[in-house]
């Protein structure tokens, strides 16, 4: 390991600790927080600094609500694409209106799960379809908004980190894989893949948008059509090296700052608060000169590639080539973001559409539907379909640092990635004869991480008619 792995291997290890210490993990394994490749928030949702509701939900519900074949506790590779297969929401409430008991009439159950349905079917509404999302806090994008927390630290190589534990009460310590903090470029090639595996998505969300509307038979036959199966539980090797974890179990925003560190805002960096979305250079005279480059592709917040770009997947990046020595040997690296979790609210007029309850409950059936037909059970107990809970959001990420030829190179090459971070595009080139530092700034407002929790088979049983019960035997 070199001293600069070793340096950007710190730097992700004191994200994770500082994530894990904020949003008070415990030993509970049934929860886990996937990093991954950082996706652009939805410029349309913000309008005038006031935030809109109906792009809200729909861009939860669009990009948000897939269901993530995850390995929990320890681990959680994300394996499926994030965005194809059937919606929850739409499994959720093409099921809740056509379930019925698994038991007979007079068994003491029978009124029980009776009234489970009934309950689930009047909070659907009239039009499942509609059914809204919504976070907490829902004025994240908002100026006003408090529930963001500062990520801030100077690391330089071989740092003791061993003397230096998150405050508070020690959470149980995940060690980051260092595969993910690299400073990795997008390829042209992959680049020119996400137009297609957009349509791909958009045909899913069209999918799932007709289930809850048609009538029982046709969306048995369509599910049937589709035949949505389960993610192979074994992993290849460079999918799960992309992954960092961290089980949270209670989801609620720490309302005190319990990262103890130094709060110095971005401006005292040296960036310009009216430049976000441009990396300021700064070269010295003894640096050899680059080669021009291509000009890279505009890559604004509100831009088409930014749009595409949430399609960009582990496997992506763990092919890509990583720069091998981001920073010279003697520089200290200066991270700087703000962090905040949303939990996502499914619920109408106040009231959750989504009842877990149901869920949880193993005696019901979907008339000519099989087990799984839904959401496919787990042959592996270390592995889970999870439902989509949390967000983990950055915002105002900045690096500061002596970058080494080769990382200056790739900055300047296109799309690339810092970690997790998506990282805005050079757009300006300051020489100076006072300063050896370079700040690069990150893509605006994005989504790094998702907190997902298991979900059972669904439906739990195979319908009578259709053969064998295939799930509740008790």
């Amino acid at each position: 390991m070199t001293a600069n792995d070793d340096q950007l291997t710190q730097l992700g290890q004191q994200v994770l600790d500082a994530i894990a210490a904020s949003y008070t993990p415990t030993d509970d394994t049934s929860l886990a927080l996937a990093l991954y490749p950082g996706q652009s928030l939805d410029s349309d949702i913000l309008q005038g600094g006031v935030t809109n509701q109906l792009r809200l939900s729909n861009w939860l519900g669009n990009q948000y609500d897939y269901p993530l074949w995850l390995k929990l506790a320890d681990g959680t590779p994300l394996v499926t694409s994030a965005m194809t297969g059937v919606t929850a929401k739409s499994a959720y409430a093409t099921m809740a209106q056509w379930c019925e008991p698994g038991v007979a009439a007079d068994s003491p159950e029978f009124p029980r799960i009776s009234a489970l349905i009934a309950q689930a079917r009047r909070d659907l509404g009239g039009d499942p379809e509609t059914l809204p999302f919504s976070c907490e806090p829902g004025d994240f994008g908002e100026d006003t908004c408090s529930g963001w927390q500062v990520f801030d630290t100077v690391i330089t190589a071989h740092t003791d980190q061993s003397s230096q534990p998150p405050p508070g009460p020690p959470p149980r310590r995940i060690l980051v894989n260092p595969e993910l903090w690299k400073l990795r470029t997008v390829s042209d090639d992959v680049l020119s893949e996400l137009p297609a595996r957009q349509m791909v998505a958009e045909q899913s969300r069209s999918l799932s948008a007709e289930l809850p509307a048609l009538s029982r038979v046709l969306a048995v036959d369509r599910i049937s059509a589709v035949q949505v199966t389960a993610a192979p539980p074994i992993t290849p090797p460079t999918i799960m090296a992309m992954m960092d974890v961290a089980p949270v179990a209670n989801m609620a925003i720490a309302n005190v700052d319990r990262l103890g560190v130094d709060r110095l805002g971005v401006g005292q960096l040296g960036v310009d608060q009216t430049g976000r979305g441009r990396i300021a250079v700064v070269r010295r005279p003894t640096d050899p000169v680059l080669e021009p480059l291509p000009a890279p592709p505009q890559l604004t917040p509100d831009g088409e590639l930014a749009r595409q770009l949430v399609h960009v997947n582990l496997e992506d990046l763990v092919t890509q080539p990583a720069v091998s020595t981001a920073t010279t040997s003697d520089s200290s690296l200066h991270v700087h973001f703000e962090h905040i979790l949303l939990t996502i609210t499914r619920q109408l007029a106040g009231t959750p559409w989504w009842h877990p309850e149901l869920l949880a409950e193993p005696c019901w059936f979907v008339p000519g539907m099989k087990s799984g037909a839904m959401v496919p059970l787990s042959a592996d107990p270390a592995y889970a379909h999870c439902l989509p809970l949390s967000l983990l959001l950055v915002r105002n990420v900045s690096l500061t640092g002596t970058w080494s030829t080769e990382a200056r190179s790739a900055m300047n090459s296109g799309v690339h990635f810092f970690g997790p971070f998506l990282m805005a595009p050079t757009t300006q080139t300051t020489d100076s004869d006072s300063t050896e530092q370079t700040t690069v700034l990150g893509l605006g407002v994005q989504v790094i991480g998702e907190l997902g929790g298991p979900l059972p088979a669904l439906p739990p049983m195979d319908d009578p008619a259709t053969g064998p019960a295939g799930g509740y035997t008790g």
